[in-house]
């Protein structure tokens, strides 16, 4: 990606170099910046749900775990918004989204403007339409935007220098009941590269909560564009999955 360089670091000796007694506290694994999303291919996003808003109906700012195939936590995402902001304008609400790493290190921030959606008109772009900013230690590196379409969901990636690189696209409007719903990654080509899948819960935690799961395949990306992948799973989870009748 031109002119930005994604950095994950781990626990090393003062020459830089892993020591043996790091090397078996950590089992040779980074656990800080965006190092554990290095060498992953796929990853789950988890929801947390929540009983008070369950019990009150009062929506909440979110929470995820962001685990590894094999189940272990690799960051932790948090959802800042106002009570506003959830009461008033719903699933379009204006927020900033802080994802941490497991020494509890901001490494990943999200902003997200308070703007309407859902519009079917390309003159609805981009005034109208979604968009999410990704920042990497301060640093932008991309932007997460909807496109209007007729009848598939389309989300288009870019990096910081405004170039798409990826393109997510469902299948259409009207297939998001009792099933995985999946969303194809393509590239420039129109080539799946990846993809996003949104778990079924089953009927009775799907009607409680609208805490969401989200399997997300990496195929051979680079760290960047999993950044950007994960942005656009927020996003996604925003538009179409969040109860929006507070």
């Amino acid at each position: 990606m031109a002119g930005t360089t994604l950095v994950s670091s781990q626990p090393t000796s003062a020459a830089g170099e892993m020591t043996a007694e790091d090397f078996e506290l950590t089992k040779g694994k980074e656990l800080t910046g965006l190092g554990p999303l290095r060498n992953v291919s796929s990853v789950l996003i988890q929801q947390k749900m929540n009983l008070c808003e369950i019990l009150s109906g009062c929506e909440v700012e979110n929470r995820f775990w962001i685990k590894s195939p094999e189940g272990e936590t690799l960051f932790w995402a948090k959802e800042h918004s106002t009570l506003t902001q959830r009461l008033c304008c719903g699933n379009i609400r204006a927020l900033t989204m802080t994802i941490e790493d497991q020494t509890k290190q901001s490494v990943i921030e999200i902003e997200r403007p308070l703007k309407c959606m859902g519009f079917c008109c390309k003159c609805a772009f981009p005034k109208l339409t979604q968009e999410m900013t990704v920042r990497v230690d301060g640093e932008t590196v991309g932007k997460v935007e909807e496109r209007p379409t007729w009848w598939n969901q389309v989300i288009y990636l870019h990096d910081n220098s405004g170039n798409q690189v990826l393109k997510v696209r469902g299948d259409s409007a009207f297939t998001f009941c009792c099933n995985d719903v999946q969303f194809q990654v393509l590239d420039l080509d129109g080539t799946q590269v990846g993809s996003i899948t949104k778990l079924w819960k089953g009927c009775l935690k799907e009607t409680l909560s609208d805490a969401d799961n989200f399997q997300l395949d990496f195929g051979n990306m680079p760290l960047a564009h999993k950044v950007l992948l994960i942005t656009a799973t927020f996003m996604i989870d925003f538009m179409f999955f969040e109860h929006s009748d507070n």
